[in-house]
């Protein structure tokens, strides 16, 4: 598996050069202000084919590629450090699931939980005002922007190991505020899988696999 060149943050997986030195291998934003999610983990880095392939999922309804990240994550689901009890897909706005059909991470979320044999609850998480496209913000705005944008219900929650799912992870403020909402509805532990990060570009962390 490719390494980073330095560490990556042991929960949100972000690379960080001072991570060794850190007495428990988290980088300072996590230190200071952590997600509600306890590891993070993506199949591969946001760029060439796998871009190709979110793109063609998540706007020309190609929702086969759905399988093919369903597959990779399935590979990295060895390294998780949980067994879920359910798999929860970040809901889209409800503009923009009409108007495209469907929600490319329940997609792949569906077929994620087939392959790890667990359930997918789409009605675990839902938002609850609409926001604005994430695109073109700035990590500022992104938080403002999603802040109390989700609601999650105790009585499909509560209690259990979620694996949150979202295509792609760019700044973490949708995750996190996703979490969020998972935690405050009582999940037991909460991990996030992605099935690129945008920030892993160059390298890719130990937490992470490279699409082959």
């Amino acid at each position: 598996m490719p390494t980073l060149d330095s560490p990556g943050c042991r929960q949100c997986g972000k690379s960080w050069p001072e991570a060794e030195s850190s007495a428990d291998g988290r980088c300072l934003q996590c230190q200071t202000d952590p997600p509600a999610y306890t590891a993070a983990f993506s199949a591969a880095a946001y760029r060439d084919q796998a871009r190709e392939l979110i793109l063609l999922l998540k706007f020309q309804g190609v929702t086969s590629a759905a399988g093919y990240w369903a597959h990779r994550l399935t590979k990295v689901a060895g390294q998780l450090p949980i067994s879920p009890d359910l798999i929860v897909p970040v809901p889209l706005a409800r503009r923009r699931q009409q108007e495209r059909g469907y929600n490319q991470s329940a997609e792949i979320a569906r077929r994620l939980a087939r392959g790890l044999g667990c359930r997918m609850e789409a009605r675990g998480l839902r938002r609850v005002r609409e926001t604005a496209p994430q695109a073109g913000l700035s990590i500022l705005d992104r938080r403002k922007n999603v802040r109390r944008a989700f609601a999650a219900d105790p009585a499909r929650v509560a209690g259990r190991a979620v694996l949150l799912l979202d295509d792609v992870l760019t700044t973490g403020a949708t995750a996190a505020a996703a979490a969020l909402a998972l935690r405050q509805a009582g999940a037991r532990e909460i991990v996030l899988v992605t099935a690129c990060r945008a920030d892993l570009v160059q390298s890719m962390s130990p937490h992470n696999e490279v699409a082959a």
